[in-house]
């Protein structure tokens, strides 16, 4: 405005001003995408350093602990939970999890028999159909009525989930489990962005 000088606006200032402002649009623009990627680059960095470290971890727990961590803590992912493919009973089981609210989950593991595996996905990761399994309403595509559900505890554990994403971890092409991850708390969406880090992080981590 010309509050002060009390000018009048004229048509040319106002070309002027349009053309300013699309610069400015495309530099704010640009600028943001730099940063989005320095910061996709540092995180993808920071995993691969965690990537690199589990092998020293002495146990599979603490291997598998440390993943689920390093899903919130750098990728920013609200929870995480890694499960390991157990060829004995042929079943799905939880062995860590991490949240961003700092809960930790009480009680015995989580298991998936094989015949319930289609139910939530991950009989295509074992049939090596798929590497990766997203859906933006979890809660909804995977809804079982009462009596199918694996268990009182799990169904009560994934209500109000929205934004999911599961990836395979897989050891010279073999099956060996998942991790997946989810946004229950904060409903962000899960960018193709935070995909491409989750499976490369999922393959340095197998």
């Amino acid at each position: 405005d010309n509050f002060i000088t009390h000018r009048p606006i004229t048509t040319s200032a106002l070309e002027l001003l349009a053309e300013f402002a699309n610069q400015v649009s495309v530099a704010v623009k640009n600028a943001h995408l730099l940063e989005e990627q320095r910061q996709l680059a540092l995180r993808q960095s920071r995993l691969s350093q965690i990537a690199a470290l589990l092998s020293t971890n002495e146990t599979a727990a603490s291997v598998e602990q440390t993943i689920t961590d390093a899903l919130v803590e750098v990728c920013g992912f609200d929870r995480a939970s890694c499960w390991i493919w157990n060829t004995e009973t042929l079943s799905m089981e939880e062995c860590a999890n991490s949240d961003v609210t700092g809960f930790v989950k009480e009680g015995k593991a989580h298991a998936v028999p094989l015949k319930d595996l289609s139910a939530v996905g991950w009989l295509s990761f074992l049939k090596g159909e798929a590497d990766i399994l997203y859906t933006s309403k979890y809660e909804e595509r995977y809804a079982m009525p009462p009596g199918k559900t694996f268990n009182s505890v799990e169904r009560l554990d994934m209500q109000g989930v929205g934004e999911h994403c599961m990836v395979a971890l897989r050891v010279q092409g073999e099956f060996v489990g998942s991790v997946a991850v989810d946004n229950k708390y904060s409903f962000k969406p899960i960018t193709e962005a935070d995909k491409r880090t989750l499976q490369a992080f999922a393959q340095q981590a197998a």
